[in-house]
């Protein structure tokens, strides 16, 4: 259905159920009960997963922000490399422990 396509659409861009509602006119509780079916019919992701996949996509986002000011800051203020390249360090690590859950979390749904 068309509907339920945009709402898909929209959701996954961010967008509240009163946010839609208003695009689409609809009630944000109609909209909650498309999300509800589309759901329950394996159409959409649950929200955990989007969520999870929305602070992956931050963490990249922040680590490429980062080495970007890393850049320009070496240029203009070498003597604050040092604290620079630990926030580096830190982001890393956090990749790192995002991507071990990441496969502890599909590891324990293939145990479904």
């Amino acid at each position: 259905m068309e509907t339920d396509r945009r709402i898909a659409e929209l959701l996954s861009l961010g967008f509240s159920y009163s946010e839609i509602a208003e695009r689409l006119g609809l009630t944000p509780e109609a909209v909650k009960v498309r999300v509800y079916r589309m759901r329950k019919r394996g159409e959409l992701k649950p929200p955990l997963a989007s969520a999870w996949d929305e602070l992956v996509n931050n963490l990249l986002a922040a680590k490429l922000r980062v080495a970007h000011v890393r850049d320009e800051l070496a240029l203009k203020h070498p003597s604050l490399m040092k604290e620079i390249d630990e926030l580096t360090v830190a982001a890393e690590a956090l990749k790192r422990a995002v991507d071990v859950a990441s496969f502890l979390k599909a590891l324990s749904r293939s145990k479904r």
